[in-house]
């Protein structure tokens, strides 16, 4: 049995991950699940993720801590990151069935990237990165409404400054879902992916740029 293509989308909040992933699904030749770490966290059972205020705050899982400007620090502890690491090695046990899978993530911590590189780079695992303009991905944040205040100011230097080495960089503020999708479906069709191998051979050396 073949192993199934997985496309890991990377951004920062409100870039658009899970709209482009839907319209993937779309126009994919083949079935894709769609999946990534927001799915896993509501399994957690509660007392899990705690958002607060409150600095001295200690938590196992995922804690939010906002101040007077939204959201200043995301603290993951064990079993947060047993959970992410759970997260790609169901990826890979999905794959090694022969499913397909778009992993929406933002992976912005050098230790959620080693896992992913560890994991996934002998899988045939596309690393895609969805770019646009801070300005514009904060304001995306406020017109949703559904995120807490600052989270794309948060993540955005932590997203696009960990790594440059993507099989594919998009532009989610020029192009529109729809048009995301297709460019991420063209290069799924006609290149083979090699990012996160590529990662895993630099073993720690600075990254260098596949599709800037």
């Amino acid at each position: 049995m073949s192993q199934g293509t997985l496309i890991l989308l990377n951004g920062t909040s409100s870039a658009g991950k899970s709209t482009v992933a839907k319209a993937l699904q779309e126009i994919m030749d083949e079935p894709y699940l769609h999946s990534g770490p927001d799915h896993f966290q509501l399994a957690h059972p509660p007392g899990m993720i705690t958002i607060t205020d409150r600095p001295d705050t200690e938590a196992d899982g995922w804690l939010a801590l906002y101040g007077d400007n939204g959201l200043c620090e995301v603290r993951i502890g064990p079993l947060g990151r047993r959970m992410v690491e759970g997260v790609y090695r169901a990826m890979a046990a999905l794959s090694d069935t022969g499913l397909n899978v778009i992993v929406d993530s933002v992976v912005a911590e050098q230790w959620s990237l080693d896992l992913a590189v560890e994991v996934l780079h002998a899988y045939p695992a596309y690393f895609v990165c969805l770019d646009l303009p801070f300005a514009v991905a904060e304001a995306r944040e406020v017109e949703r409404g559904d995120r807490g205040p600052g989270n794309a100011r948060y993540f955005y230097d932590r997203v696009y400054s960990l790594s440059d080495c993507y099989d594919l960089r998009v532009d989610a503020a020029a192009n529109d879902p729809d048009e995301c999708a297709w460019l991420i479906k063209h290069a799924v069709e006609t290149t083979a992916p090699a990012a996160l191998r590529l990662l895993h051979e630099q073993d720690g050396e600075p990254t260098t740029g596949l599709n800037r």
